[in-house]
This record gives structure tokens, sequence and C-alpha cells, in this order.
């Protein structure tokens, strides 16, 4: 069977739209802060068409006038086409009541253009996410939308030239949607992306492989997500459960730097007041921040991307950078 996906093509830009004109309450609450300016680079210079995706995970704790609010002016200020979540969407235990009362007025207004995923902590409440299905509906699972109580949460879709794969790696080793070498989600993964003819590949889900964090650090089992994204040439990788920013350099599913490898990118800094400490930084790691929180912004192009770390009003880390998509055999 194909995988589904589903294709932004001109609506993007009219959905854009009416998600920004249903923020009027967030600008009336973060009117009295200076909007921070999204970071140029070179490559961002390629067309004003090419789509702009905003990430973060761990996102909303119980308040609305929190890191939540924070980091939702932070997205509105950058005018995304898409917004990817990294799980841990909503603290402490993704309740449907939570999810209403404290995540929707804060980055539920991009809920048109969200495309999530989920963290161990949506997980909390009961073993099947039920208030994280039920409030994002199809989006955070269309290839099963009346899944009920045993929803999948892993899909693909495409932006641009760019095949996104949002994974459910949901905490604790997988261990209520399973993701080792047998399971039906790599199985899915490995034939979605042998179907995908675009260009670029990024994949985003919660927990990272590699961290120098010290609360969770890195996550052997994830292993053979990584192993399936390398041989298919993937591009990047986007993570968040540890609440730090660490950007990677390329590498492979071992840990050794490659040319040819995959960046993965770690943004646990959506909005979640609590950060983490950092140990010693482990092989490949190249920039590390736990005093920030903030969004990623990418520009994503036809063979190639940009990134920028944007941190809310009164934080001042940030990073930025460019490079090209591996060559697709």
């Amino acid at each position: 069977m194909i995988p589904h996906s589903t294709t932004h093509t001109s609506r993007r830009r009219s959905r854009r739209v009416a998600a920004l004109a249903a923020a009027g309450a967030l600008v009336a609450l973060a009117a009295t802060a200076v909007k921070p300016q999204a970071t140029a680079t070179a490559a961002d210079a390629t067309t004003s068409d090419d789509p702009v995706v905003v990430a973060a995970g761990d996102i909303s704790t119980r308040t609305r006038l929190g890191g939540n609010l924070l980091t939702s002016a932070v997205v509105l200020s950058l005018h995304p086409d898409a917004v990817l979540t990294m799980g841990d969407n909503q603290y402490p235990d993704g309740s449907l009541e939570d999810f209403t009362t404290y995540y929707a007025p804060t980055w539920g207004q991009f809920k048109s253009i969200t495309h999530p995923s989920p963290g161990h902590h949506e997980y909390r409440a009961d073993n099947s996410a039920s208030g994280y299905f039920r409030y994002f509906g199809a989006a955070a699972t269309p290839r099963n939308p009346d899944c009920g109580s045993a929803c999948s949460g892993y899909y693909s879709w495409d932006i641009g030239k760019w095949h996104m794969v949002a994974l459910n790696t949901n905490g604790d080793d997988c261990g209520e949607v399973a993701c080792d070498a047998a399971s039906a989600q790599v199985a899915w993964l490995k034939a979605d992306l042998a179907a995908t003819s675009q260009p670029c590949v990024a994949a985003y889900f919660a927990d990272p492989r590699w961290s120098s964090g010290l609360k969770h650090g890195s996550n052997p089992s994830l292993g053979p997500i990584w192993d399936a994204l390398y041989d298919a040439h993937a591009d990047l990788v986007l993570n968040g459960h540890e609440h730090v920013y660490e950007r990677f350099a390329k590498q492979d599913p071992s840990g050794q730097a490659a040319d040819q490898g995959i960046r993965q990118i770690t943004v646990g800094t959506g909005g979640n007041g609590e950060l983490y400490e950092l140990g010693t930084p482990i092989a490949n790691s190249q920039v590390r921040a736990n005093d920030s929180r903030g969004v990623l912004r990418l520009a994503l192009h036809d063979g190639s991307y940009s990134w920028g770390f944007e941190p809310v009003v009164g934080d001042t880390f940030r990073d930025s950078g460019a490079d090209t998509c591996n060559a697709k055999v």
C-alpha cells in the first residue's frame, strides 16, 4: 500500500492568513513586547515562495501567560507556512481539557497549519493519548483519522520540495507505539521513504537519538528509525524531549561524522519554563544552549535549507546556518 501523504499547494497562503487572523487575543496580550526578527541567511534569498516552517517541542503548561504565550508570539512574528511540534505539546498529561484551556489560546491559534507529533506526556492521562488525538483530530493521524483509541500517530506530508515525516516515539522506548526494527512504524517508514520522489527529507519526533543533556541523554532505542532515515539519505531530524537547544553536525546512525549524514537539531525549548542541564558535549555536537526559550525557523528550498533559532523576548541565544540536501540515489 502506498503510504498516505498530503501536499501543500497554493492553499497554504490562505490557510496561513486564516490562522493569523484568528490571533487577535494573543496580539493584544503580547502587544507590549518587541517582536523578534527572523534570522536572515544567504539561503533565504532563493525565492520568497519557498516555504517557512517553525518547529519546537515541549510547549504548553497549565498557564496561558507563561512560556507558551511568549513562544507563540515568536511564531506569530515569523509568519510560517507550517508549524511542527516535537512532542510534549501540553503538560502535565495531555488531557483534552488542558489542551482546550491552555494550548488552544496560545499555540492553538496555529492549529490549522500545525502538523503535530506526540511525546510521552501525551500518554500520561491514558495510554492512548486520547486528549492529544481528540484535540488535533485528523491532523495528528491522517493515515487513520477515525482511529478512536488506537491511533498510530505517524504520517507524512509534502511542502515545497520537501518530504516531511512525523513519527511517534512516545517516550519510554516507544512503549505505547513500537519503534523497534520489527515494528509496524519502522516498516511503514521504510515504505514511505521509498515512495517519495522529493529531493529533500526531514523527520521529526519527540525523543532525540543523540543528546548532551543530563536529564534524558541519548536514546539508542531510536537506532532503527535512524537506520531507515540514513538508508534513504534523509537530511534533517528535529526533536524535543530534552529541554535544551542542541545542533549536531551530519552523522551516521553509529554517531560517526558523515558528509552525507543526517543533521539532528533538538528544540525542546517551546515554552515549558524548566530548561535542563547540559553535560559534557558528546561527539558531533556543534552548538548547545539551555538559557533561552524559543523556536526553530526553517526555510525549505529546492535542494537546500537554512535554520535560525529565534528566542522569546528577554532571552538572547541565537543560532543560524544553512546546508544543502544529501544526494538521493
